[in-house]
């Protein structure tokens, strides 16, 4: 595997305030201030995105992307700038009305994730602190009559019975995701180290809503910055020693050598 020029994936952190308080998630005990992205740096955001025309747009970085009051007309915004690149959409999907599934039908979403991390109610309520028969109802809206090319359905997988995954599965059919209790580079719990290089590190850029650079979506707390793109090119940054070392070490299977990293449990 070699470094590459530009970013394959591009997230983007809309806003980074969430509804709910899941108990796999530090974003409800965040210290970094919340906020929500504005207008002017989102555009510049995606006008330099025309220019390396990356693979995946994600609006969504840390937060239920459904507290941005403008997130329809940010992506389609997305659309109309970059229309060959694919958008990604992780919701919790509680906030997710038939009224505002109806204004996405209009937009080209590539794909969008429910995360709901529980098959039944009590569970719930228990991991995510909100309302399931809202949630279920919304998800169920949507589904009846979207566009989207693919849909899933996510749980990660803390103190998950087997019976309760394979519950979850007969819930929601074959797009099922059961994901490995993440750590958010060692935020949540101490893991085995790994030092195998993060195809995170190595393909995909995070923007954090003030403009900074951060290292990737288990960086939280934004502790490791590589730039603030607000004054500086996205490509500019990218390729700068700083980020260009990141990937160095990580090819050469020393993620170890950065705290974050050496304390993350993600392959």
């Amino acid at each position: 595997m070699e470094l590459i020029e530009k970013p394959i994936s591009v997230a983007i952190e809309t806003t980074n305030f969430c509804n709910a308080k899941c108990c796999f998630c530090p974003n409800s005990t965040l210290k970094r201030k919340k906020d929500i992205m504005s207008q002017e740096l989102f555009e510049k955001i995606i006008k330099d995105c025309v220019e390396i025309q990356p693979k995946y747009i994600l609006p969504i970085l840390n937060g239920e992307p459904f507290l941005d009051p403008d997130i329809v007309s940010r992506i389609k915004f997305i659309n109309n700038k970059l229309p060959d690149s694919k958008v990604m959409l992780f919701t919790n999907a509680n906030l997710m009305t038939p009224k505002i599934s109806d204004q996405l039908l209009d937009l080209n979403i590539y794909m969008v994730t429910f995360s709901i991390n529980a098959a039944d109610e009590e569970k719930y309520s228990q991991r995510m602190k909100l309302n399931y028969k809202t949630t279920i109802d919304n998800i169920n809206s949507f589904i009846k009559n979207n566009n989207v090319s693919h849909i899933k359905f996510s749980m990660i997988a803390q103190n998950t019975s087997p019976e309760e995954i394979e519950e979850f599965k007969k819930i929601w059919g074959k797009n099922t995701f059961i994901g490995k209790y993440t750590n958010f580079s060692g935020s949540m719990y101490n893991p085995n180290p790994l030092n195998n290089p993060c195809s995170r590190a190595l393909k995909e850029m995070n923007i954090l809503h003030n403009g900074d650079v951060s290292l990737c979506c288990m960086d939280m707390e934004g502790k490791m910055i590589f730039g603030n793109i607000t004054h500086n090119h996205l490509l500019d940054i990218w390729n700068n020693e700083k980020m260009k070392k990141l990937r160095t070490v990580h090819l050469s299977n020393n993620r170890n050598k950065y705290p974050l990293c050496d304390n993350c449990n993600q392959p």
